[in-house]
């Protein structure tokens, strides 16, 4: 596939389907968090405005459109609310997709994850901020 700047309307045609990131490509990168004890806080960051109407331009003009993320679904869908209609979401780096109110779950982890969580609470370190539980992973921070 050629260059971005470097295509033509006809090599763009049999495009159906865009996917966004979004850490790092509709909003900066990292999730801000703080663990104390039993309490985590995130903070939820806002896609601007701008790449919303971008993306409903995409919409509009027939492209089905997939956001890809690392995030949880409790998170996404609260920082795409305005185009739920139309969008898919896929998280929690590729275990399950939403689209229209139904998950479609790619990978089950729910045996193991209560186990691993309670083993990460234990380790000591500086450079770890909090850990992020999710419906299928654990994000470490």
């Amino acid at each position: 596939m050629k260059p971005l700047k470097e295509m033509k309307k006809k090599d763009i045609q049999k495009i159906k389907l865009i996917i966004f990131d979004v850490d790092g490509i509709l909003i900066p990168r990292g999730t801000e968090i703080v663990q104390k004890g039993d309490s985590l806080r995130i903070k939820i960051k806002k896609i601007p405005k701008k790449e919303i109407e971008l993306i409903k331009k995409l919409h509009t003009k027939g492209f089905y459109i997939n956001i890809n993320s690392g995030r949880g679904l409790y998170m996404l869908r609260k920082m795409f609310s305005d185009i739920l209609s139309f969008v898919s979401l896929t998280y929690e780096n590729g275990s399950a997709t939403w689209l229209k109110g139904k998950i479609y779950q790619h990978v089950n982890s729910f045996s193991g994850l209560k186990k691993v969580e309670e083993e990460l609470k234990k380790i000591k370190s500086k450079s770890i901020e909090g850990f992020e539980p999710k419906e299928f992973i654990i994000s470490i921070h």
